[in-house]
C-alpha cells in the first residue's frame, strides 16, 4: 500500500493552489485528482499538471506499507498525521526478529 503526497513551502502553497485550480478550468476538469483518472480526454489536464509540478519546488513524497504486517484493529498503532493524512505505522517490537523490520 502506498500513502503519498506533495510538499511545498507553506508561503507557496496559495500560489500552487490557484495555478492548479487554473490548470484544471483550462480543462473543465472538475474531478478528483487521481491517477487512475487518466485516459484519452483527460491526458492533457494532467500532462499540463505534471510539466507545472516539474516548475516548481514542490517534492513528492511517498510511505510504503505492508498490508500484511498492518493490524488496523489494534489501537495501539503509532498514529501520523501529515499535511492532514493520517498514516498508522506498525512500530516492531524489540523481540521482533531483524529479518521482519
Amino acid at each position: 500500500m502506498l500513502y503519498g503526497y506533495v510538499s511545498i513551502a507553506s508561503n507557496q502553497i496559495k500560489i500552487c493552489k490557484e495555478q492548479i485550480k487554473a490548470i484544471k478550468e483550462k480543462y473543465d476538469y472538475t474531478d478528483e485528482l487521481k491517477w487512475i483518472n487518466i485516459h484519452d480526454k483527460t491526458f492533457q489536464v494532467y500532462k499540463e499538471l505534471v510539466e507545472y509540478f516539474f516548475m516548481t519546488d514542490m517534492q513528492f513524497r511517498v510511505v510504503i506499507a505492508d498490508k500484511t504486517r498492518t493490524d488496523t484493529s489494534r489501537h495501539d498503532l503509532q498514529s501520523i498525521t501529515n499535511a492532514g493524512l493520517d498514516i498508522c505505522l506498525d512500530i516492531p517490537s524489540p523481540e521482533t526478529p531483524s529479518a521482519y523490520r
